[in-house]
């Protein structure tokens, strides 16, 4: 009887979990997502440097400063305003870092491959992307993956 009852109480337990359940809508995330992106479109920003945080489980400097011409990546240093390495990024490194169309393009990939969790936040004014946060599989381990977007400078 007591095995019966541990049984039924795990299932209680864990129904409640939300294990492997979206925690977002996919088809609101989309429409806010392509608001935003024609806001950005709309500004017509192709040269800017912005600060970028890869929070992974994966192994490269993750604050710095991107450098972007003509919408194209072009340089990638580590911020050491946060207290990173001053050593140049390899750019066989420079995938991990993102674009700002990169990060849409992002976006759109994780609603369309459906994963479980998706957070995004974007600058109310030019609708570029400032948080990112991606969780493919709630009950998996370490394929979490984010970008948080800050101090955009339009040159």
């Amino acid at each position: 009887m007591s095995k019966l009852l541990f049984v039924v109480l795990l299932s209680v337990i864990l129904s409640g979990c939300g294990f492997d359940k979206k925690t977002y809508d996919p088809a609101i995330a989309r429409s806010i997502m392509e608001e935003n992106k024609a806001k950005w479109n709309g500004q017509r920003i192709r040269n800017y440097h912005i600060a970028e945080n890869v929070g992974c489980f994966c192994p490269i400097t993750h604050n710095v400063i991107i450098m972007v011409s003509d919408s194209v990546l072009i340089h990638v240093e580590p911020n050491t305003n946060l207290g990173e390495d001053p050593t140049q990024i390899a750019l066989s490194l420079y995938s991990f870092y993102k674009t700002i169309d990169e990060l849409f393009s992002e976006i759109d990939s994780a609603i369309t491959n459906g994963v479980d969790n998706l957070t995004v936040e974007y600058d109310s004014d030019l609708g570029y992307p400032t948080f990112i946060d991606v969780d493919p599989i709630s009950s998996g381990v370490d394929d979490e993956y984010s970008y948080k977007i800050s101090l955009l400078e339009i040159y």
